[in-house]
């Protein structure tokens, strides 16, 4: 081959070279030169895409932990601050401030909790069955433990929702709610009730209530404290209160109230009954008297024993109610108990303790005292004690000597001693009749009648006129009456010598009497009246 044959064929080497280096032509990148063959370039690495990626997959991770952590914090703050409110339940009620306890459950539901426990234990506020819990236990201390906790699903939430509104009649409007197991043991000096419960707890808005409590088991009860006790005593309590703030009150209307206590179908028969025995015409009389014959009035009681009385022996004592006030009962008692009662009434002038049996009677869910009997009386230091046999009393003193005087006009005795004190009445026409030496009072009357004639007329002045004082008035009592029929409690009495003058067809009589009257209850009486004989010295009675 000559020099110009291998310069051609260099030349031809170097355009293949070049053609292979400038593969493809166009923007697609399709062969330049079919059926020549090619080296495929090594392709250069994205390091900036996957560098890219990574951080944003890093992010999402970051992002939903972040996201997930926060879910995790609000549920446990929801778990922290819905659990609050068992916890404060608890504390509170434990304390035995009810009131505060359930101001933790849902403003709509609240009343009717409440009452449902009102009822079952037949209170008529949260103060009494803060008190019977107290007693019911002795002295009751409340620890609890809370057992599970569980959030409620929409359905759970929903069923729990329905049956609110279907026992409290309240559509509460709750975003979530949780549902806690607490054992909560109460105790005392009378034993111990361990009671496992769920409390429903749920959130409306941002504040968390509870919804609602259930009694999942009792597991515990040997608490040793009858119900009845408490429910007896409290009424038995409540009618003694009533009744002395009446008598120190000088309340009428409040002594109305105690003996609203007393069953519907007895009371108003047992008070008509109580008021002729005492002389009375209403309640005001009543209080005015005992707050008189006592001079001031306080009062306390004990329970010396409760017997429960089986249906035999209530109908054996309903019986003798009947026969008592003559007329038929239809009480429907369920449970009858019998409470022995040492009382002592207190004021200025004594003391009396007596013994008297408190009947006290349920009939559908409610308490009634069905009658209360006098049984004993252990001490009686009142200088008074007035026993009366029927109403009286006049506006003045004045009016209770006319009454006395005029009456002998009629020639009735009997009449004319009504104008004294009824304590006194009987004792002082007795003692009329012996010193005159008549046998009783028509005896007495027929006397007058046969010494005067057809007609008489009597004519009178006050010619001496002395108010006494309380020693004078209670020395004068004992002198008089002796200890064993004093009077009644008397207050601006006084003392007066009369110059009476007696005109009959068959004869005249002139002479001068001591009559001492006094006020009982805003009621004037007389209380004496003494013949002065005629060398006794009138000057006397003007001390």
């Amino acid at each position: 081959m000559d020099e110009n044959q291998m310069n051609q064929m260099n030349q031809m080497n170097q355009m293949n070279q070049m053609n292979q280096m400038n593969q493809t032509d166009g923007i697609y990148g399709q062969p330049a030169v079919a059926g020549v063959a090619m080296m495929t370039p090594p392709k250069k690495k994205k390091t900036g895409f996957v560098i890219a990626g990574i951080i944003f997959v890093l992010i999402l991770l970051l992002g939903a932990g972040a996201f997930w952590g926060i879910l995790k914090y609000r549920e446990q703050q929801d778990k922290d601050e819905s659990v609050e409110m068992v916890e404060a339940f608890m504390k509170a009620y434990g304390r035995l401030r009810l009131e505060d306890a359930y101001e933790t459950f849902h403003p709509d539901v609240r009343d009717g909790v409440i009452d449902e426990q009102l009822d079952k234990y037949m209170m008529s506020g949260l103060t009494g069955l803060e008190r019977y819990l107290d007693l019911y236990f002795g002295d009751m201390e409340l620890t609890y433990e809370i057992n599970t906790s569980k959030k409620l699903s929409e359905e759970e939430l929903e069923d729990v929702l329905s049956d609110i509104d279907d026992a409290y009649d309240a559509d509460l409007d709750i975003d979530k709610a949780y549902v806690y197991q607490v054992t909560e043991v109460f105790s005392g000096k009378n034993g111990t009730l361990k009671i496992r419960e769920d409390y429903f707890v749920g959130k409306e808005e941002e504040d968390w209530y509870i919804i609602a409590v259930t009694t999942d088991k009792i597991v515990k009860d040997n608490v040793s404290f009858s119900i009845t006790d408490y429910l007896t005593t409290e009424i038995i309590d409540e009618f003694m209160v009533l009744y002395s703030e009446a008598i120190s009150e000088c309340d009428g209307e409040k002594m109305e109230d105690a003996y609203a206590l007393m069953h519907p179908e007895i009371r108003d028969v047992f008070i008509e009954q109580w008021m002729l025995q005492n002389g009375l015409e209403d309640m005001g009389d009543f209080v005015e008297q005992r707050n008189s014959l006592f001079g001031g009035f306080s009062s306390e009681y004990e329970i010396l024993e409760i017997t429960y009385l089986k249906e035999r022996e209530w109908n054996s004592i309903l019986r003798q109610i009947e026969d008592y006030f003559d007329t038929e009962f239809d009480f429907g008692m369920r449970s009858v108990w019998q409470f022995d009662l040492k009382e002592t009434f207190t004021g200025s002038n004594g003391t009396v303790v007596m013994v008297e049996n408190y009947f006290v009677g349920e009939e559908d869910g409610k308490w009634y005292i069905i009658d209360i009997n006098s049984e004993e009386v252990i001490s009686d230091t009142l200088y008074v004690q007035p026993t009366y046999s029927s109403a009286g009393g006049y506006s003045s003193a004045t009016e209770a000597i006319e009454h006395f005087l005029y009456s002998f006009e009629d020639f009735d005795v009997e009449e004319a001693y009504m104008a004294f004190h009824p304590a006194i009445r009987d004792y002082a026409l007795e003692k009329a009749c012996y010193y005159d030496g008549a046998d009783d009072a028509e005896e007495y009357s027929e006397m007058i009648h046969s010494l005067f004639g057809d007609s008489l007329s009597v004519t009178y002045t006050i010619t001496v006129k002395q108010e006494l004082s309380e020693n004078e008035l209670a020395a004068f009592s004992m002198i008089l009456w002796g200890s064993e029929i004093p009077p009644a409690n008397i207050s601006d009495a006084c003392m007066y010598v009369l110059e009476e003058h007696y005109e009959g067809d068959n004869a005249t009589l002139d002479r001068a009497e001591l009559i001492m009257a006094g006020r009982d209850g805003g009621k004037w009486f007389l209380y004496n009246s003494t013949i002065v004989p005629e060398d006794f010295d009138m000057n006397l009675f003007n001390f």
